[in-house]
């Protein structure tokens, strides 16, 4: 008898604590009246499995992103691929800074600020599409053919066509990060070559020395 309690303990305390990893998941699929003061979340996740249809834009262009850097041939390394990381998410939320109530830009500070009526989820998300797909060929320009056809399961156009605020906010604020991101000192378009002729001056063991002598000394 006692086993069997610990058992369903152990397996009521598992229980409990999926639940409050995934509860925004959890509580969107149970029926009942929604909560004012307890909203489920807009995007849900997908079990685990990766961005879906439904998802979040900004999960789906993560996943351009990833995709783009599993892909190089050569590998683009923890730096670069930080830095991608950076300039994209940047870029996205200097889009949809325009439609917050708050939120200032890297670029254009609060001066894009658009009014209540325009911040609709679905210019954010077009936003932040256009600045996702603009940085992302930026970053990686031989993708430019699979970045566009998420931009079209997207249901935007790519072709310069779509005149809208929320694109041309896009696409101005992508252009305005990577602008400044290429004088960053990483040398992108160059393709991150070292141009400054650095050569660390300990060789390899006398800098593991160095390091461990100086650990050493402040512990």
């Amino acid at each position: 008898m006692r086993v069997r309690s610990r058992r369903g303990l152990t397996t009521i305390v598992v229980a409990a604590v999926l639940l409050a990893s995934f509860g925004g998941a959890v509580r969107a699929q149970v029926a009942g009246p929604p909560d004012p003061d307890n909203p489920p979340p807009l995007y849900q996740f997908n079990n685990g499995l990766g961005p879906s249809k439904g998802d979040n834009v900004v999960l789906r262009w993560d996943e351009e992103l990833l995709q783009a850097i599993r892909a190089n041939p050569g590998g683009t390394g923890p730096t670069i691929t930080a830095r991608a990381l950076g300039v994209a998410h940047t870029a996205m939320f200097d889009a949809w800074a325009p439609y917050d109530a708050r939120a200032v830009g890297t670029r254009y500070g609060g001066s894009l600020r658009r009014p209540v009526a325009e911040r609709t989820p679905e210019n954010k998300a077009k936003s932040v599409s256009f600045a996702a797909y603009a940085a992302l060929v930026d970053l990686f320009p031989s993708r430019q053919g699979d970045f566009a056809l998420q931009m079209k399961e997207l249901g935007y156009a790519t072709d310069g066509s779509d005149t809208s605020m929320p694109a041309t906010i896009g696409t101005m604020v992508a252009k305005a990060v990577t602008d400044y991101r290429h004088k960053d000192g990483a040398n992108r378009l160059g393709g991150y070559a070292d141009t400054t002729g650095y050569l660390p001056v300990n060789t390899p063991p006398r800098r593991c020395r160095a390091s461990a002598a100086t650990a050493s000394t402040t512990t």
